[in-house]
């Protein structure tokens, strides 16, 4: 799929996604909720359960994540996921 045909993050791979894991907001900081998921946009948030699962849910809205949010760790904005990687050269 070329960089034309892909329209949201749902259409990357959890590699592509990973690439800017720097670039994600951290939602617990000492056990504190400090950067809550934002409710009024969508975004991509990484989720681990501290055990086997991890990954990432993609172009959603919180109200969407339900009991999800429980084991989510942080967040970007699906506009800026997408736009740093149409920026960037890889496919």
């Amino acid at each position: 799929m070329s960089k034309k045909e892909i329209r949201n993050s749902g259409d990357l791979t959890a590699r592509q996604i990973n690439k800017f894991i720097d670039k994600f907001t951290v939602i617990h900081i000492n056990g504190e909720d400090v950067n809550p998921i934002p409710k009024d946009k969508k975004v991509t948030v990484f989720v681990d359960d501290g055990d086997w699962d991890c990954g990432f849910v993609c172009n959603t809205m919180a109200i969407d994540l339900g009991i999800t949010a429980l084991i989510a760790v942080s967040w970007i904005y699906e506009d800026d996921l997408m736009r740093m990687f149409k920026e960037t050269g890889d496919e």
